[in-house]
């Protein structure tokens, strides 16, 4: 079985397909409005990935609904968003894109 991945944004076609490759996913369809919590939380129990951005809170609190997640990536260069220390603690890889702004 492949893994699942959860996407809180509309990506590009081109991600899409190489994220298809490897995973299972699911896509909150909007380009403007984040993903409701509410939303975010029912996704993200059987998640092994997420991929984010700075609109989405990743707090132990979300982090307790999700017991198979490894990998959560922001589509952003911060990641004020993510309790790191918690994702460390739990083994959780943290990914950013550090670069993204400078092209």
């Amino acid at each position: 079985m492949k893994p699942k991945a959860y996407i809180t944004r509309i990506i590009p076609e081109d991600a899409l397909n190489i994220i298809a490759r490897c995973c299972e996913y699911r896509i909150w369809e909007s380009e403007t409005q984040a993903v409701p919590r509410s939303v975010l939380e029912q996704n993200v129990q059987d998640a092994d990935g997420l991929f984010t951005l700075l609109t989405e809170k990743i707090d132990k609190d979300l982090l307790d609904m999700a017991p198979r997640l490894k990998v959560v990536s922001n589509m952003a260069v911060g990641f004020d968003n993510i309790d790191v220390a918690e994702c460390t603690k739990r083994g959780i890889l943290v990914c950013n894109t550090p670069g993204a702004v400078s092209y």
